[in-house]
């Protein structure tokens, strides 16, 4: 009988960190959570989601640093692949240290009624000054960051908040489109 009750203890959390998308409901081809808990464990989902709930409101994340930075402030997409949204960026996070619950940057995309959402976060190291006392990129959630050329930063996104079918650490999301 314990081991039931902790067996639907456990599915229940599992549904609500993953089955409670706030605006687009996972689909067949939605990556498996046994997957994306590999990757990024429960506990750790669950931290860095109350971490970034206030963010759902723009106005709450401007407040506390997050801004659009002028050359960096369109909606990025990649035909035929998806977009991002988005980027808000805290200039004052951006560093050398590899933080899971302080993202640099907040994720937007619209929503159905045209709404700003909440959809990932992202994660940057300048490339430069990281590489200046390590041989690899950094990493996290088990998944090493990439180099973007365009910032010269290496960059990781966690889609947390918006289910991505292409997976949870995939830059593109084909569920995201910009106007």
């Amino acid at each position: 009988m314990k081991n039931s009750l902790i067996a639907f203890a456990l599915f229940i959390l599992v549904f609500f960190l993953f089955g409670c998308e706030k605006d687009v409901p996972p689909t067949d081809s939605t990556p498996s959570t046994v997957e994306n808990l590999s990757k990024l464990n429960s506990a750790e989902l669950a931290a860095l989601r109350a971490r970034t709930a206030r963010y759902h409101r723009v106005e709450v994340a401007q407040s506390d640093g997050y801004n659009l930075i002028p050359g960096l402030d369109e909606c990025v997409e990649l035909p035929g692949v998806g977009g991002m949204g988005y980027h808000y960026i805290n200039p004052e996070l951006i560093d050398t240290v590899v933080d899971a619950l302080n993202p640099e940057v907040m994720v937007y995309h619209h929503g159905p009624n045209g709404q700003l959402v909440l959809g990932a976060i992202d994660y940057l190291v300048p490339a430069a000054l990281w590489d200046l006392n390590h041989t690899e990129p950094p990493m996290l959630f088990g998944e090493h960051m990439h180099f973007n050329e365009h910032v010269g930063m290496y960059i990781l996104h966690a889609w947390i908040w918006t289910s991505n079918p292409s997976g949870m650490f995939e830059d593109f999301n084909p569920r995201v489109t910009c106007p």
